[in-house]
């Protein structure tokens, strides 16, 4: 069963991660950056998430940013190397929190460093040797389709500048409700915020006795999943696999005090 092979894989990659060491880099582009490094070239600003003249730091991190964003007020004649990178502490890119303990993706033109359970999280994350190629070089969407395809990782990627998402920059893969920043750069929709008193943003499940997921309409009784009734929150499969409405997708909405019916997913 393929999400229970996604959930064993899930699972004991942590602690494979958790052995991982990042003081082996490779020399050469490996597979998983098929796009090229300029594929992978940030043109945002990571502090500000917009585009514009950058500076580009020449340190581990690979980041790009507006001489303003970093209190510049001229380019530095020599080469520049941001902040984290002199002081060799750095930021994991999931949880946001500095420290000395995060290893960075072995993928060369990446720059990405996460703390080992964190980059865990993410289902396409792969151990390589000694080191790991993070979650950002795979297409989420193909990922959880078919995770052994060859074609998961090529082709022209586009990620999330929030977290380690990324997907084929087609409206068959990429998540509807993704915000473009760039050519390669999106903001996915892990990150929309519900507006207070806005009813479009509300969690709408459908009713009766039912274990309703939190991210998406989905509703089961508790016997039809064989499980014990959970305490707090709770995910269906497709929502814990990370799994998206698209764009085309025929899918359930519920609109004012209409009953729940299809819709097209083109907005």
């Amino acid at each position: 069963d393929d999400k229970f092979g996604l959930e064993h894989r899930f699972s004991s990659m942590k602690d494979d991660l958790l052995l991982c060491d990042d003081s082996v880099l490779p020399a050469r582009k490996i597979i998983g950056d098929r796009g090229g490094p300029a594929s992978m070239k940030e043109n945002v600003c990571q502090v500000c998430e917009k585009t514009g003249e950058l500076l580009l730091c020449e340190g581990q991190c690979c980041g790009a940013f507006h001489l303003p964003c970093i209190s510049l007020a001229e380019a530095p004649k020599r080469k520049f190397v941001c902040p984290e990178c002199k002081s060799g502490v750095h930021t994991c890119f999931v949880c946001k929190k500095r420290s000395e303990d995060v290893r960075r993706c072995m993928i060369p033109v990446c720059g990405k460093f996460y703390h080992g359970e964190c980059i865990a999280n993410y289902a396409p994350t792969a151990p390589v040797n000694r080191s790991f190629r993070c979650s950002i070089h795979v297409c989420l969407t193909c990922f959880i389709a078919s995770p052994n395809s060859s074609s998961i990782s090529k082709g022209r990627l586009v990620r999330c500048v929030r977290c380690p998402v990324a997907y084929h920059a087609t409206d068959l893969c990429m998540a509807a409700g993704s915000v473009v920043l760039s050519n390669n750069s999106i903001i996915c929709p892990n990150h929309f915020t519900p507006r207070r008193g806005v009813k479009n943003h509300e969690h709408v499940n459908v009713r009766g006795s039912l274990l309703c997921c939190e991210s998406c309409p989905a509703a089961f009784h508790r016997e039809c999943l064989n499980i014990e009734m959970p305490k707090g929150s709770w995910y269906c499969n497709d929502c814990k696999a990370g799994k998206k409405p698209h764009y085309k997708d025929i899918l359930w909405v519920k609109v004012g005090r209409y009953r729940l019916g299809t819709a097209q997913k083109d907005f």
